[in-house]
């Protein structure tokens, strides 16, 4: 109490913590599984004793090319209020799911030649090398869709010496089939330009890519998009609360006004000025300031255009008779920022309240 103020100033922050995100960092080798929509569990430190259940909202379109993670957003009910914005925790997202499938630890999977073998214990010291299918792989179990059965034992420690003894087989896989000779009538290959392996990144052609900004310096009412999310070319992303905006407002009504009064006047002493009942000079007088109130009304409504007020709002006030009785006017608070094409909220860093030029 007693302390003083301005309008730029941000005095009070609420929000409505019922629902809210928990962001992680998904890593670039793992992210193309992640999509929205599915489960997630999320373990908090401040709470290690309860698990929070949520789904994942939207992933966010730039990827931290330091880290080189990718954010996704878990949406979680919080109706006891328990998560507040800045805890700390991990999720789990759940990418796929198995129902009763045979799983085989990590370890027991060699990769030879571009598939995977398991060495399958037949008892008294006899191994057959299996080849097997890999369904979903996690840290330290993989799903086998095919050539093991529920019970089959396969070897885990020294798995890799064991299985070099079967080194001089040829795998009946696909990638080590030979081509066949031109004595079987196969085509002599065609020699080909040996191929350059270089280091490349995605990006963006430059006329796929928009800024968005506000065309006047006020406060951040409203956000209105997420990330990643998709828009069109004309969709309200924010609004800016502005009182520039009223203040301009206010200038189109007051020199509306007195434009409206000054014209009624000239037309008035035009025929008494014709007559001589009044001093031409009075009437040339009235007819300057005319001219000097349309050049005003004319340049704020180009302002008023240029910063975002539909043409339709500018008419609206320029009709408000404000001597009437009956006059209902309500002023603009707050100007829309537009997306300029269409796509997806790639980034933004404004909060409600902020104070933007």
């Amino acid at each position: 109490a007693g302390q003083v103020v301005k309008t730029t100033e941000h005095l009070f922050h609420v929000v409505d913590i019922s629902i809210v995100w928990v962001v992680g960092d998904v890593l670039e080798g793992e992210v193309a599984a992640v999509r929205v929509g599915q489960p997630a569990t999320v373990f908090c430190k401040a709470m290690p004793d309860r698990v929070f259940q949520g789904t994942v909202d939207h992933l966010h379109q730039q990827k931290d090319n330091r880290r080189r993670t990718r954010a996704a957003a878990i949406a979680i009910t919080n109706r006891d209020h328990l998560l507040r914005p800045g805890m700390f925790g991990q999720m789990q997202i759940e990418t796929d799911r198995s129902q009763e499938a045979i799983v085989c630890p990590t370890e027991g999977i060699i990769r030879y030649f571009g598939s995977e073998y398991v060495l399958l214990n037949r008892g008294e010291g006899k191994y057959l090398r299996q080849p097997v299918k890999i369904g979903i792989r996690r840290e330290n179990q993989v799903e086998i869709l095919d050539g093991l059965f529920p019970g089959d034992q396969v070897v885990v420690n020294g798995n890799h010496i064991l299985f070099s003894l079967f080194a001089n087989e040829t795998p009946t896989s696909t990638s080590m089939r030979t081509p066949p000779t031109a004595d079987e009538g196969a085509e002599r290959p065609v020699d080909k330009q040996p191929a350059v392996i270089v280091q490349g990144t995605v990006e963006l052609p430059t006329d796929r890519k928009a800024l968005a900004g506000a065309r006047i310096e006020g406060r951040v009412q409203q956000i209105h998009v997420n990330h990643s999310q998709e828009v069109l070319a004309g969709d309200v992303l924010a609004e800016v609360e502005s009182l520039e905006l009223r203040n301009l407002q206010g200038d189109l009504l007051e020199s509306q006004a007195k434009l409206t009064w000054t014209r009624e006047r000239v037309a008035r002493l035009e025929p008494l000025a014709a007559q001589t009942a009044i001093s031409k000079k009075e009437l040339w007088q009235l007819q300057t300031d005319q001219r000097v109130l349309e050049n005003r009304v004319a340049s704020v409504v180009r302002k008023l255009g240029m910063i975002g007020v539909p043409q339709e709002e500018i008419e609206r006030a320029r009709s408000v008779d404000l001597s009437a009785e009956d006059c209902d006017l309500t002023l603009l608070r707050s100007i829309p920022i537009r997306a300029t094409i269409d796509g997806a909220v790639a980034a933004f860093d404004i909060v409600p309240g902020q104070i933007v030029d």
